[in-house]
This record gives structure tokens, C-alpha cells and sequence, in this order.
């Protein structure tokens, strides 16, 4: 009977393997007959038609098209038709939100995911697309009042899908608005709330589902939607369904800007992922089964817990955008229109291709009252005594109100913008406009933006402008309003600010708290971690990866890896910077307690909720209307115990890593290895002999549960607080203090007040600025660029900063002795209006940021 078994399984085994060997020869001749016979009907019907898609005006305000698609058979060609309706008629039809373009291939999301989670680096479509190969944006045909239209491939293959399920009237913006004139979609483009609410569903179209994923996206859905079956991990049953989420995941809808009102508006809406249906829900547990099963999709032997920690970091951006927009969809629904400040917070880091819509994307959405600009915040000529001095750049005026112009430049738009902002007035905190528009500089390309009228890339924007495009606004959230503190730093003084005739700078009163100065730990974390990162080609790359993340987990922005307990790793060089740290008594209290409150930024303690972390966007937005209460502080001893815990994490983490790869066979590295837990080790005990009376770690010892609850509350502050910050020493007030400032500050840089400031600012003045530009330029110069092994983005990098010293010069006589806003600043002593009130206005001086 056995030997029976084995022949039957045999003779079915061989079968299947012919049976797909026949499949697999005689597909693409069976594509090649369908793509010919559908090809040549479609080209016989779109051949008959000669003319192009042509537009009348609409005869109302109220007025909009409408898409008709009509059913038709597969091979036939798209047919729609377009006509006028009146909103006030109250038309019955379906919106569709979706986005031009077609979005990363499952090949490079597959790539982008696996590879470069595994390198634990920050990836984006475009990378992975140069990689792999980008994805086919040629535009196709369809007929349109009987005349030939182009749409580009992702509209195309939703329009195939609507036909074939759900044939219809529909709003699409492609075809329902004359997108070649600028008169109409300046009158169109604010309806969008009257579009959106009045539509009768809101299609939310994510791309056409590869074929072989849509076992796994039924899969998420029938677990999804059974509470017997969510007692097991999605991927625990079939790891495979993971390509088919991270994929519907990385849709580009999601990071979209316009997204935002299309998500908030509409009264019901559901999400298409091609013949797929799946609502916010689905969504929103398809995003929890990722955040927490990432270590079922690779076994722990292939190095699961790696790919883990990497896979979390890789796509924290990514996935830190639905459950975004679903909380501002709540909160538009429960408290209507944003505030001008809600709306610029909620923007960062989305995308527009054209920046202008940075501004124009929320004027649904944005209450009325705050879109009117003061005018006389702007100098008259006579009034400005720098007018000698402007820029060459095309002056901008404001205007009475912000509103839609298409014709209007991207440099007025958001210079607009700001002032609109700095309208609110002092009661209405104008001056956080200063925390909104803090981003890198560290050369003026950086700042660059694609200009529609032009056509070609401009820039820079004036620091104080905000830019929520920039994607290194996302590196930091403000300060301002994190964790339930609430700041007031110089919130007592009033300032009066004003804009330059041209309209580039902004001239505010600010006075000098001190001077940045080194040595910081950022260096030698950097050092470090590229030697380690050197020996990640060897052969035992898999035993020495552990190891190597702890010297280079985001040098010197000092994050905390949540998948390591609570928060565990440090950058490299804290210890040593700790150790060196000579006292700071102008805080008022102890160098050690002063570290801790500086690495939590004040922040009090968190409310947790389960594992669902809210994200800040919309956290900020529910406490700007009263959602949210002051939380309780974390006392003194709290936040020492805070930071022995995550001192004592730290240490435990390299040492077991340490004992992992004892056995490796490259004893070279095993031995610089022990050399560097070692050193670690030793600055460890250096640090619990420089504070003997604080709670540190010791062996044998139980910690009690509020104990541990200290730590982990300040992990979560910490971790939070630190993103995309670092601690630095200041120099000027008596003392010395230590400070908290985003990463890319640099020695030399100065911290002010800002009168009406919520928060004190780090500025960099605009010689050293062009000094700093001028040295990374001469040091990348010494690069071999014909080295095969020279990144292509290095040398890329250094003509943006050549181009920039270039344009820094250039401007030298317009903007000497002018500051760029760095960013925020956290102080201990000063956030709370201490040294604001204890100084008189004759300390404040009229400062340029330019």
C-alpha cells in the first residue's frame, strides 16, 4: 500500500508540475492572441474618432460636469460621455477619489520592503522603483462625447472596474474639470466641500490588485470581519497574505495631500482595491496586523527579529498616515472646519505635485475666518528700512484673503500663507508659525520646489515660510504642543511683526539666550557607525547585525527602538557626552535631573491605549479644540528613575548582543566588538560613580511596579520627544544648560526668544550659514567621483550644494546679517515664561529671518 501511496503521489505530483510547465509555455502565446484581438478592436473604435476632448464654460458657479460611463464588453473601448448639472438641483452621483499617478509596482514594493527594511533605511517609491524598474505611466485612450480623451494608467484601469461592476454618473476631477484653464479651477477648486458632501458615495480607488494577491486581501477581509478568527494573527496563518497588505498599504493614496478633504468630507465612502471593497475598518486592522506581526512574515531563523525592528522603521512613515486620516475625518465630522494651524500640521510631509496646492487642498476644509490676511503687516517702501537690500526675486504682495489663483507664483502663494498665519494675532498664537515652518537647511537646494509656471525648480523659500511639502518637516513634530504640555515661553510679550516690501522677510523682536557649542555626540556616533557599517558585506553579516544597529540606530537623533522592550537603544557617544558633561546649574537643578527633563521635553505622562499609538497630527488637533486635558507631569524622581531604566535597557540589550555573536568566525570583528561593549561598559560605571544617589539598575535587585511604570513612561516620552532631536550644550547664560534642539543644529547656531513665542528658537546666521555650505561643498570636492563605489546620490547631493553656495552668494549682499529659522528649542527653566518675565523690552532687539 505504501509503495502504492508513493507511486499516486508521484504520477500527481509530475502531472501538476506538466500541467504548469503547459500553463506556464502557452501563456504568453494566449496574451499575445487576447492583447492583439483586444488591440485591434479597441484601435478600430478609437481610430473613427479624430477629435480631441473639448471643453464649454460652465454657465453657474453651482455648476459642475458629471462622467457618465457606460457598460460595455472587455475588449471594447472605454465609452463616457460628459454633461452639466446644476449642485443646487441636487444631482445623485458618485465621487471618486484616487491618484494620477500609478504608484509603486509590486515588484519594487516587494523590493522596498524586504531589502531595504533589511538595510534599516528610510525608503520611498521612488528608490525602490530605480531598482526594480519603474512602473508604465503611458497614457491611454478613451471616448469621450464622442471624442478621443488620454488618462493616465491608474484612472484607466479604474474606469475599467467601475464599467464592469458599477457603471454610472460620476465626479472625477480629470474629466469634470478643464484642467487647462485656470479661470475655472480657480472657481471649482473651493466647491470641493459641496462636491464631496453632496456626492452620494465617495469611491476611494487604490490601484487594480495584482491577481495573485487577492487570495490575500480575502483572507485580511474574512479575518477582518470575524472576531473567533482575530484571535490568530493574520500573518501566522498564511505569511504570505503580508505581501498582500504591505502592498494595499503603500497605496500612494495614502501620503496624498488632497486625500485629506477627500477622506474628511464625504458622508460615506468606501475603498476599491481593483474588485476588492474594504471599509475604514478593514483598513484599519489590515495597519494593526502589520504593526504587530511583522515577525511572522520571516521565520527568527532567517533572522525574523531583525527584519522586524527594520521593517518598523522602514515603514513608520507609511504607516503613520491612515489612521491619521481617519482620526481628522472624526474630528471634522464632530467639530467642523480646521483652524489655518490644524490644516498646516495635518499637511506635513503629504505630497502635491504642485505646491500651490499645499494652500489650495484645504480651502474645503479651512475655517472662512481664518483665511483673511492683515495687510499692513506688510512695510510700505518709505516704512522699510532694509529696502535697499532686498532680494532680486519677483516681489510678492499680500493679498485681502488667501484664495485660488493658479496663475498666481508658488513663492506668493506660501509667503501668503505665512502672513495669513501671523493675521491670527497674538491671542490666537501667530507666532507658532515660527514652529510650522522649522525644517532643514542645511544647504538652500534642500528648500528647492518644482514651479508650474516656470516649469523648472526654484527656490530656496524664506526659512519663516512654511513649506509642508519638505520632507524634513517630518522628521520633527513641535514642540508646542506634544504630550500635553503646554508652553508659553514668551507668550507674555507681544511681538509685532512685519513682512519686507518684497515680501521675503520677516523682521520680529528677539532677544539672545545663548550660542550652540560642542562637542555633541552626533559625531562620533556617525564615525562609529560607518566603520561598523564597513563589515556588513562579511560573511557573518547575519550574527554582527544586532550589534551593528545599536552603534548606528539613528545617530545621534537619539530614537528609542520600541522593539526592543520599551524602548532600549542610545546613540552611540551618549555615554561618553554624559560622562564629559561638566554641571549645568542654570536650570535650578541637578545635571542629572536636568538630562532627564531635557531628553522628555517636558512632556508629561502618556495615556496609553492599548498598542495603538495616536498619531500627533491629530492629537494636536483634538487639544486645540478641547478634547484633550492637561495630563499630570512626571515628578523629579520619576523622570530620574525614567532615565536609569533606560540606561540600564541599554546596557543589557549590548551585552546580550554581545553574547550572540561570541561565536562568529570573523575574529576581527568579534574583537572590536568586545572592545566596544567594553568601553560602553566601563563609561556605564563611570556615569554611576559621577551620580551615586540616583536609582540605578543593580543585579539581584527586584524593580518595583512603579518602578517600572516610570520607565516606561519615560521611555514612551523620550522616544517621542527625541525624534529627529538631539541634546546639546548652550553656552551664554549663567550656568550653562543643557538644550533640545532638532538634530541637524550645528555648533555656532543661537537661541532666542521670540516675543509671543510659545516655545525659545535656534537660528543660524546667514554668513555662518554660507560658511557651513561652502566647507560640505570642499569636503565632497575631495571625493573620488570616479570611484565605482561612490553613492550616485553623493555625487547628485553635491551639485545641489554647489548650486546652493552659488545662490547663497548671490544673495550675500541681500541677506547679511539676516538669521535662518533652524527650529525649536527646549530649555529647562525658560518654557515656561521665567526668563520672559524677569527681563525688561530694552533685552529684545528687531532681528531679520530671512
Amino acid at each position: 500500500m505504501d509503495e502504492q501511496k508513493r507511486l499516486r503521489d508521484y504520477a500527481s505530483k509530475t502531472a501538476s508540475s506538466v500541467a504548469s510547465a503547459t500553463i506556464k509555455s502557452l501563456k504568453p502565446s494566449w496574451k499575445k492572441y487576447w492583447d492583439e484581438r483586444t488591440h485591434a478592436k479597441h484601435d478600430k473604435q478609437l481610430s473613427a474618432i479624430k477629435n480631441p476632448l473639448t471643453y464649454t464654460p460652465l454657465p453657474r458657479p453651482s455648476c459642475i460636469r458629471l462622467l457618465t460611463i457606460w457598460p460595455g464588453e472587455r475588449a471594447d473601448a472605454i465609452y463616457c460621455s460628459l454633461r452639466v448639472v446644476d449642485l443646487d438641483q441636487r444631482p445623485r452621483y458618485t465621487a471618486l477619489s484616487y491618484t494620477w499617478e500609478l504608484g509603486a509596482s509590486w515588484k519594487s514594493t516587494t523590493y522596498n520592503f524586504f531589502r531595504l527594511s533589511a538595510m534599516g533605511e528610510q525608503g520611498n517609491d521612488s528608490k525602490a522603483e530605480g531598482l526594480v524598474g519603474v512602473a508604465d505611466e503611458t497614457k491611454k485612450k478613451i471616448i469621450c462625447n464622442n471624442q478621443v480623451a488620454e488618462v493616465q494608467p491608474n484612472l484607466y484601469s479604474c474606469l475599467l472596474q467601475l464599467r464592469q461592476t458599477q457603471p454610472g454618473d460620476y465626479w472625477i476631477d480629470a474629466f469634470c474639470m478643464n484642467q487647462n484653464d485656470d479661470e475655472e479651477k480657480a472657481v471649482q477648486v473651493p466647491m470641493m466641500h459641496r462636491i464631496y458632501g453632496d456626492a452620494s458615495l465617495t469611491i476611494v480607488w487604490l490601484n487594480a490588485c495584482p491577481t495573485f494577491m487577492s487570495p490575500g486581501i480575502q483572507q485580511l477581509l474574512a479575518w477582518s470581519r470575524d472576531e473567533h478568527a482575530q484571535k490568530t494573527a493574520l500573518f501566522k496563518k498564511d505569511p504570505s497574505t503580508a505581501f498582500a497588505v504591505v502592498y494595499l498599504l503603500s497605496r500612494r493614496w495614502f501620503r496624498r495631500l488632497w486625500v485629506l478633504q477627500e477622506m474628511c468630507i464625504p458622508r460615506k465612502m468606501v475603498f476599491w482595491f481593483g474588485e476588492h471593497q474594504l471599509t475604514e475598518q478593514d483598513l484599519i486592522m489590515a495597519l494593526n496586523a502589520v504593526k504587530t506581526g511583522l515577525h511572522d512574515i520571516v521565520p527568527a531563523s532567517w533572522g525574523g527579529n531583525r527584519f522586524s525592528s527594520y521593517g518598523m522603521r522602514h515603514w513608520g512613515g507609511q504607516l503613520r498616515y491612515f489612521p491619521t486620516n481617519v482620526q481628522l475625518r472624526q474630528l471634522y465630522h464632530s467639530h467642523g472646519r480646521w483652524t489655518l494651524d490644524q490644516w498646516l500640521q495635518a499637511t506635513k510631509g503629504r505630497k502635491a505635485k504642485d505646491p500651490r496646492d499645499l494652500v489650495y487642498g484645504g480651502m474645503a476644509l479651512i475655517q472662512k475666518s481664518c483665511l483673511r490676511i492683515d495687510t499692513s503687516l506688510q512695510l510700505a517702501g518709505a516704512d522699510d528700512g532694509d529696502i535697499t537690500a532686498h532680494s532680486q526675486s519677483t516681489p510678492v504682495k499680500l493679498w485681502p484673503e488667501i484664495r485660488v489663483d493658479y496663475t498666481a507664483s508658488v513663492a506668493g502663494v506660501l509667503i501668503n500663507l505665512a502672513a495669513c498665519f501671523l493675521s491670527q494675532g497674538p491671542d490666537n498664537g501667530g507666532m507658532r508659525l515660527l514652529s510650522i515652518a522649522s525644517r532643514a537647511r542645511d544647504y538652500d537646494a534642500m528648500d528647492e520646489y518644482w514651479d508650474p509656471l516656470t516649469k523648472s525648480m526654484k527656490g530656496p523659500l524664506p526659512s519663516w515660510v512654511p513649506n509642508p511639502g519638505n520632507e524634513a518637516s517630518l522628521a520633527v513634530e513641535m514642540l508646542y504642543n506634544q504630550g500635553g504640555a503646554h508652553f508659553k515661553a514668551c507668550t507674555a510679550k507681544r511681538n509685532n511683526p512685519r513682512i519686507s516690501t518684497d515680501g521675503f522677510k520677516l523682521y520680529v523682536d528677539a532677544a539672545k539666550l545663548g550660542t550652540i557649542e560642542g562637542p555633541d555626540w552626533e559625531a562620533v556616533a556617525e564615525l562609529e557607525a560607518s566603520e561598523l557599517e564597513n563589515r556588513n558585506d562579511s560573511e557573518n553579516s547575519d550574527e554582527i547585525e544586532g550589534i551593528s544597529v545599536l552603534a548606528r540606530d539613528f545617530a545621534g537623533l537619539g530614537l528609542t527602538d520600541h522593539a526592543m522592550n520599551y524602548g532600549g537603544t542610545l546613540p552611540q557617544g551618549f555615554l561618553q557626552f554624559f560622562v564629559d558633561l561638566p554641571s549645568v546649574s542654570g536650570s535650578g537643578m541637578g545635571t542629572f535631573e536636568a538630562m532627564a527633563r531635557v531628553m522628555t521635553g517636558g512632556m508629561a505622562r502618556t495615556n496609553r491605549h492599548g498598542h495603538e499609538e495616536i498619531p500627533i497630527v491629530a492629537a494636536a488637533a483634538s487639544d486645540a479644540l478641547g478634547q484633550q486635558s492637561q495630563q499630570p507631569f512626571m515628578t523629579s524622581q520619576a523622570l530620574r528613575t525614567g532615565l536609569c531604566g533606560l540606561l540600564g535597557v541599554y546596557m543589557a540589550k549590548i551585552e546580550s548582543e554581545l553574547q550572540r555573536i561570541s561565536g562568529a568566525k570573523d575574529t576581527e570583528w568579534v574583537e572590536r566588538t568586545i572592545k566596544f561593549v567594553s568601553e560602553e561598559s566601563e563609561l556605564y560605571d563611570r556615569l554611576k560613580r559621577k551620580y551615586p544617589a540616583e536609582n540605578w539598575w543593580r543585579e539581584g535587585k527586584e524593580r518595583s511596579e512603579e518602578e517600572k511604570k516610570d520607565e516606561q513612561d519615560f521611555a514612551e516620552a523620550h522616544s517621542r520627544a527625541m525624534r529627529g532631536r538631539a541634546v546639546k550644550r548652550m553656552k551664554g547664560l549663567e550656568g550653562g544648560h543643557l538644550v533640545l534642539v532638532p538634530s541637524w543644529v550645528k555648533e555656532g547656531d543661537v537661541v532666542m526668544l521670540v516675543k509671543g513665542g510659545y516655545v525659545p528658537y535656534v537660528f543660524t546666521p546667514y554668513e555662518l550659514f554660507l560658511e557651513r555650505m561652502s566647507t560640505l561643498v570642499e569636503g565632497w570636492k575631495k571625493i573620488d567621483m570616479k570611484d565605482p563605489k561612490v553613492n550616485e546620490t553623493i555625487a547628485s547631493e553635491l551639485k545641489l550644494a554647489e548650486k546652493g553656495v552659488k545662490r547663497a552668494e548671490e544673495n550675500l549682499t541681500t541677506k547679511a546679517g539676516g538669521w535662518i529659522l533652524a527650529g525649536e528649542a527646549y530649555i529647562e527653566g525658560v518654557m515656561n515664561g521665567e526668563m520672559a518675565d524677569d527681563t525688561s523690552d530694552s533685552w529684545f532687539e528687531r532681528i531679520a529671518i530671512v
